[in-house]
C-alpha cells in the first residue's frame, strides 16, 4: 500500500518545540560534524524571557505604586511644613508684640497657666524677649 501524501496546510499543529530537532553542524578538531539541536532549548529560554518580562513589568507597576505613595505623603508633609512655618511665624510674631497684655503672651500664658495663677506675673512681653527666651 503506497503511502499517502499531505501537504502541510493539513498537518496538526504542535503545542510546544519538545521532541522536535534541526540539525546542523559543528567544527570539531577542524572536521565537520554533523549534530542535532533540541528545539526544546529554544522552548525553554522563551518561556525564561518571558517570565523575566513579566517580573519587569510587575516591579515597574510597584515602583510606580510606591512613586505614588511617596507623592502622596510628600504632599501631606509639606503641608504640615507650612502649618508648622505659619504656627513658628506666629509665635514669633506674638513675642515681639508690644501691645500684649500679659494674658495675651503666649508664653505669660502657658506658664501661668503651668503654675495655676496669671496674677503672679507682672513682667512685660519685652522683658521677656529682652532677656533671651
Amino acid at each position: 500500500m503506497p503511502l499517502k501524501k499531505k501537504r502541510i496546510s493539513e498537518l496538526n499543529e504542535a503545542s510546544d518545540m519538545k521532541g522536535f530537532y534541526t540539525i546542523g553542524y559543528r567544527i570539531i578538531n577542524g572536521v565537520r560534524t554533523s549534530l542535532k539541536f533540541g528545539l526544546e532549548k529554544v522552548q525553554t529560554a522563551l518561556d525564561n524571557m518571558l517570565k523575566a518580562t513579566d517580573d519587569a513589568k510587575s516591579a515597574t507597576s510597584d515602583m510606580r505604586q510606591l512613586e505614588a505613595t511617596v507623592e502622596g505623603n510628600e504632599s501631606t508633609r509639606e503641608t504640615a511644613e507650612s502649618r508648622r512655618n505659619a504656627s513658628e511665624q506666629s509665635r514669633q510674631t506674638g513675642l515681639l508684640n508690644p501691645k500684649w497684655s500679659n494674658r495675651e503672651n503666649p508664653i505669660i500664658r502657658s506658664t501661668a497657666e503651668f503654675t495655676g495663677n496669671i496674677s503672679d506675673f507682672s513682667v512685660l512681653p519685652s522683658t521677656i524677649v529682652g532677656s533671651g527666651l
